[in-house]
C-alpha cells in the first residue's frame, strides 16, 4: 500500500479547554481533515498530536521540512505558527495560509492570498473548505512553483547580481517609484492619534535616496543637519536608513519653495533621488 502524504497543520493551540484550542479544533476538524479525507492519500498531523517519542521542537522541524503539504493558521497572531511558517518560506516549499476573517495580518505576510474563514454561519465553512481544496490541488499540480518573501527576495537579489548597466538603470527607477509609493500609500497621520501641531504635516512628504552610509557616522549627521538647515520648522518628524531620509513636512502654502528645496537637497553629495509631495 502506498504511504499517505503528509498535511502538517500549525497556529495557535493553546492549553486544553482553552478558547484557542477549541479555536485549534474546530479549524482541524470542520475544515482541514474534512478537505484532505476528500482529496484522499493523506494524513493530517497537528504539532500537539505528534505520537513519536522524542523532543517537540526537533520533531515539528522535521515535519515542516517533510511535509508535501503545510497549512498555517495565522489568526491571533501567534509567535511561534510565525515562526514554523518563517522556517517552511525558507525551504521553499508549499504552503497555505489560513486566518479569521475579522483578523489584522501584518503587512509582510497579508501581501500573500490567505483563506479566510469564519464559524458565524454554516456557508462559511463550506466556502472555507471549498477555497483549501482549491489551493491544495493548485499547489500540488504539475509545475507549481512556490512564491512567498523568501523566494522574492532571492530573485530580487539574483537579479541585481545579474543585471546588465541598462536592466540595472530599469531596476533603480524601479525603487525609486516604489519609493515614492510608500510615501503617497502613508502620507497622512491619523488624526485621531496625533497633536494638532502635527496636523499641519503631511507624512513621508519628503523621501530623500542617498548613498549608503552608516547611519551613527559624522557624514551621516552632516547630511542630515544639512536637510534640516534646509527645510527648517517645516521639517516634522523623520526616519533615516543607511540608504533613505523620509520626514513628515508642512507644506502649507510653500507651493513657491518646492522647487528651491528640490534643487538644495539633489545638490547635496550623495543625493540619488528626492521626492517632495506638496499638501
Amino acid at each position: 500500500m502506498n504511504e499517505k502524504k503528509l498535511c502538517f497543520v500549525v497556529g495557535p493551540i493553546g492549553d486544553a479547554e482553552s478558547e484557542t484550542r477549541i479555536h485549534a479544533d474546530w479549524l482541524l476538524e470542520e475544515i482541514v481533515e474534512p478537505v484532505f479525507d476528500e482529496l484522499g492519500g493523506y494524513s493530517v498531523v497537528r504539532a500537539d498530536k505528534i505520537s513519536s517519542p522524542g523532543m517537540i521542537d526537533a520533531q515539528v522541524i522535521k515535519h515542516l521540512i517533510d511535509a508535501e503539504v503545510v497549512v498555517a493558521d495565522l489568526s491571533a497572531l501567534n509567535p511561534n505558527a510565525f515562526y514554523e511558517i518563517g522556517i517552511r518560506h525558507m525551504l521553499q516549499k508549499p504552503i497555505i495560509h489560513m486566518q479569521l476573517a475579522e483578523d489584522e495580518i501584518p503587512f509582510d505576510i497579508s501581501l500573500y492570498r490567505a483563506i479566510k474563514f469564519s464559524r458565524t454561519r454554516p456557508s462559511d465553512i463550506k466556502r472555507a473548505r471549498q477555497d483549501l481544496k482549491t489551493s491544495v490541488q493548485a499547489l500540488t499540480a504539475a509545475g507549481y512553483k512556490v512564491d512567498n518573501p523568501i523566494t522574492r527576495a532571492r530573485g530580487q537579489i539574483s537579479l541585481e547580481l545579474q543585471a546588465t548597466p541598462s536592466e540595472q538603470v530599469i531596476l533603480d527607477q524601479m525603487k525609486a517609484i516604489q519609493s515614492r509609493l510608500r510615501s503617497l500609500e502613508s502620507r497622512y497621520l491619523d488624526a485621531t492619534e496625533i497633536s494638532n501641531y502635527d496636523k499641519r504635516f503631511v507624512r513621508n512628504a519628503l523621501t530623500v535616496m542617498h548613498e549608503p552610509m552608516n547611519i551613527k557616522s559624522e557624514k551621516s549627521l552632516t547630511f542630515r543637519g544639512r536637510l534640516r538647515k534646509i527645510f527648517g520648522t517645516r521639517m516634522g518628524r523623520a526616519t533615516f536608513t543607511s540608504t533613505e531620509f523620509t520626514a513628515d513636512l508642512d507644506t502649507s502654502g510653500a507651493f513657491e519653495d518646492l522647487e528651491r528645496w528640490e534643487t538644495e537637497v539633489t545638490a547635496l553629495p550623495g543625493v540619488r533621488e528626492v521626492s517632495i509631495i506638496p499638501f
